[in-house]
């Protein structure tokens, strides 16, 4: 089990009120994140096998790591993509976990529609990229038939225009090895 010794969850996610925000006008209500549907000791599971597979990172708005609940924090910014490549040779498959982190305490991201709202993509090797739209209310995974390839990249832009409010965390679940 991954533990952030020391980490406390109101400063472990980078702080959306910090950063010089556009001002915004009157933004529909919408409703906070759904609750977070994969189970703690799925992606535990998961973060056991994949956390030593990571051969690179790309960090955007924040560093990619672990914050919370076992999946790595995948912050885009405006300029660049975060993404993370893990090494997938002797995995058959895998899923992979997106979910939007919740800041409905946080006043300009909560009320702000557009808030939370990204393209998770991922590739196998150099193939074709496969894109999913997540937004705070994705609660699933997305099952990824490795075929040989030794390479996975996940890569999360900043889908509408927020990126300071764009928290997704990316988990590994239910890896199976090659047989």
């Amino acid at each position: 089990m991954l533990a952030a010794a020391g980490c406390d969850r109101d400063t472990a996610l980078p702080d959306p009120q910090a950063i010089a925000v556009p001002a915004m006008t009157k933004p529909e209500p919408v409703q906070v994140a759904s609750q977070d549907a994969v189970a703690e000791d799925r992606l535990e599971a998961g973060l056991s096998i994949m956390k030593d597979r990571v051969v690179e990172k790309q960090d955007a708005f924040a560093p990619i790591e672990v914050k919370h609940r076992s999946r790595y924090f995948l912050h885009p910014s405006a300029e660049r993509r975060a993404s993370i490549t893990f090494d997938v040779s002797a995995i058959e498959s895998l899923a992979i976990a997106p979910h939007i982190e919740d800041f409905s305490t946080v006043k300009d991201c909560a009320g702000n529609p557009a808030a939370g709202v990204v393209d998770v993509m991922w590739r196998l090797d150099k193939g074709p990229e496969s894109k999913l739209t997540v937004d705070r209310h994705y609660a699933g995974t997305v099952g990824v038939t490795i075929d040989g390839a030794s390479k996975l990249t996940i890569e999360v832009d900043q889908g509408n225009g927020v990126p300071w409010c764009d928290w997704l965390s990316v988990g590994v679940v239910d890896v199976k090895a090659s047989q």
